[in-house]
């Protein structure tokens, strides 16, 4: 099983940015000062204030802009304080070590258009997920075929998952979820409840078990979005303070 997944795509050719490119530009006035104020009491930071943290630089990779030196600079500012509170991110391949409790050595090449180019920690394989429509009603779980499940990845911030190959397409259903069209074209399905994946893991008491569930917002009650990229036919999960720890998905 290939175990660290590479992204060709370029960067400028995904969802992600093009959605940045939608926000205000008079966003940047706001994170500079927010930065500010993060700097100021970086060295006294207590856990509440990880917290509020924690949500703020989950709040900028949802919504910073992209493209000019001037935005660029200020992401490499707010990425340099980050790891100063948070210390580096693990790569790709520590955080498939951890997770799994077994060695990372083997790589696959993958082209996603809506992701950015990079390396991705495999966590798994997706059995299902467990969607709030955004109109109420009803959980309703999107299962997947056990021949053709996507892969459940992470980038190396620990802090997003995707969704890699497999199959994704749930065009069928976007009338049940009263899916609705966000700014960039994407479409709104509803709030993720909990994620369902197989994975064996050594480094847990009972390695014979390899299917886990993950209740999202379980500390915060805050839970990522589910979207549908219609034109590449992915799933995509946006928000949420969820992070990907050793003992697994946590929040």
């Amino acid at each position: 099983m290939k175990t660290i997944i590479t992204i060709s795509t370029p960067p400028r050719r995904n969802w992600m940015t093009a959605a940045r490119e939608l926000v205000d530009r008079g966003l940047r006035e706001s994170i500079d000062r927010r930065f500010r104020e993060v700097a100021r009491s970086r060295r006294r930071v207590t856990r509440a204030s990880e917290e509020a943290v924690d949500r703020y630089f989950a709040d900028l990779r949802r919504r910073a802009t992209s493209g000019t030196p001037k935005e660029k600079r200020t992401r490499r500012k707010l990425s340099a304080l980050f790891h100063e509170l948070y210390g580096r991110n693990p790569t790709a391949a520590d955080l498939r070590e951890d997770f799994t409790g077994s060695p990372a050595d083997r790589y696959s090449i993958h082209h996603e258009p809506h992701m950015p180019a990079g390396d991705y920690a495999q966590l798994g394989k997706l059995d299902a997920l467990h969607v709030k429509p955004i109109s109420g009603g009803q959980v309703m779980t999107i299962s997947f075929p056990k021949a053709d499940r996507p892969l459940v990845v992470s980038d190396e911030t620990a802090r997003q998952i995707y969704f890699v190959g497999g199959d994704q397409d749930v065009r069928e259903a976007l009338q049940s979820f009263d899916a609705r069209a966000n700014a960039a074209g994407l479409l709104e399905l509803g709030e993720a409840r909990r994620i369902d994946y197989t994975q064996r893991k050594e480094q847990v008491p009972d390695p014979d078990v390899d299917r886990w569930r993950h209740e999202f917002g379980e500390e915060t009650g805050i839970r990522p979005t589910v979207l549908f990229d219609p034109r590449h036919k992915r799933l995509l999960l946006e928000g949420g303070e969820y992070k990907i720890r050793p003992e697994g998905i946590v929040n």
